[in-house]
């Protein structure tokens, strides 16, 4: 009978430590959750990083595309920025209010 006693504190030792290697290996620093979640957080930034290269190269084309239309980049320059040529006569009109 005592043997029999002892038999399952043993059996209860081993399944309470195989209990905790698997709850280790589940949710651990290293566990299969972790790999999952990592697998995850790669993939999104691998998507991200080949869309950022596609925009990189949309945006080097439209450089080099600038940089051989010398009037775009003039009209470019004149519209978004304001700027002007020497001896070009600027008008400035005020705007009107919504009253008048």
């Amino acid at each position: 009978m005592k043997s029999k006693k002892l038999y399952n504190v043993w059996n209860f030792i081993g399944l309470a430590i195989a209990l905790l290697l698997l709850l280790k290996l589940l949710f651990g620093k290293q566990g299969v959750l972790k790999i999952y979640q990592l697998s995850q957080y790669y993939q999104k930034t691998a998507t991200e990083i080949v869309y950022l290269q596609q925009k990189n190269k949309e945006l080097g084309h439209k450089i080099e595309r600038l940089k051989s239309v010398p009037l775009q980049t003039e009209k470019n320059a004149r519209e978004k920025l304001g700027l002007v040529r020497p001896g070009d006569l600027v008008y400035k009109f005020k705007k009107r209010s919504a009253g008048n």
